[in-house]
């Protein structure tokens, strides 16, 4: 089985551990896209040089509570820390990471354009989640919600644009109620 290391940023060597504990410490954000990471016996590098392995921390995962504290709990069967149960079946919940304020601490934020920070939208909207938390509709666009000029690719500008296409390409019903 693959095992994986890390090290803090007081150079202090973590692991081993299996790969998904470190999606979880991504999702987590106890480790960085600075952070070195190295796969068994391989050579440090930086977590954001391994390919695919932010993209596997940012997609939907399962997390499992256990059935009678509700606490977080690894994949059944096991033990809750909290209630010391033994679980064999559990609640399941699916989670969608947010690991947009993820960058690496000395990079700059940088907006759609790829310009540093300087024109960075300031739209109000809801918080964005933190990582390891469900997220509304609303959120998932990248931590600010859309305003009333719809961004290309924006949810607002693909519902407007799918209406478009409906309108022009099927046929009007005879009933105008909605």
């Amino acid at each position: 089985m693959t095992t994986w290391f890390w090290m803090d940023a007081d150079k202090n060597e973590h692991g081993p551990i299996a790969p998904d504990k470190l999606l979880m410490l991504i999702r987590q954000g106890e480790i960085f896209r600075e952070t070195l990471v190295r796969k068994d016996s391989s050579s440090w590098c930086r977590s954001d040089q391994i390919n695919g392995l932010w993209d596997n921390a940012a997609k939907p995962y399962k997390t499992y509570m256990c059935v009678e504290c509700g606490h977080q709990i690894d994949r059944p069967p096991s033990r809750c820390a909290k209630c010391e149960r033994r679980v064999e079946k559990a609640n399941e919940k699916m989670v969608t990471p947010n690991l947009s304020r993820m960058k690496a601490k000395s990079e700059p934020s940088k907006d759609s354009a790829g310009k540093s920070g300087a024109g960075k939208s300031t739209a109000k909207g809801p918080e964005t989640a933190k990582p390891g938390t469900t997220q509304s509709a609303a959120t998932k666009t990248g931590g600010t919600t859309a305003t009333s000029a719809a961004a290309p690719g924006s949810l607002r500008s693909v519902v407007k644009k799918a209406i478009s296409l409906r309108d022009r390409f099927l046929p009007k019903s005879r009933d105008t109620k909605r």
